[in-house]
């Protein structure tokens, strides 16, 4: 935005794609925490691979090998058996029931 002299208040930002959310001033720290409590309740070992995955693809130059390196870790993580488990709660957040 910097580019055009523009300035976009929180709302328009997230509308926009360049935030994720918008929060009231007296909620942010609110949302930050509980968005990292999110992230700090992912398998430790996914944490650590998502990490070093976006260290590795920064340095590629090539989009194919980008590519083939977000795709191993991928696949890596379908093998682990806690996949299913978080796959189904997210299946639940999105449809509003309970699966089983």
């Amino acid at each position: 935005m910097v580019l055009f002299g523009q300035v976009l208040r929180g709302p328009e930002a997230a509308a926009r794609g360049l935030a994720w959310t918008c929060h009231p001033d007296g909620e942010v720290v609110d949302a930050a925490v509980e968005l990292a409590g999110r992230a700090a309740s992912a398998p430790p070992e996914l944490a650590r691979r998502v990490k070093q995955t976006l260290r590795i693809v920064a340095t590629l130059d090539d989009h194919e090998a980008a590519v083939d390196t977000e795709l191993e870790a991928q696949v890596w993580s379908l093998a682990q058996p806690w996949f299913a488990e978080r796959l189904a709660a997210v299946q639940q957040r999105v449809s509003g029931r309970p699966k089983g």
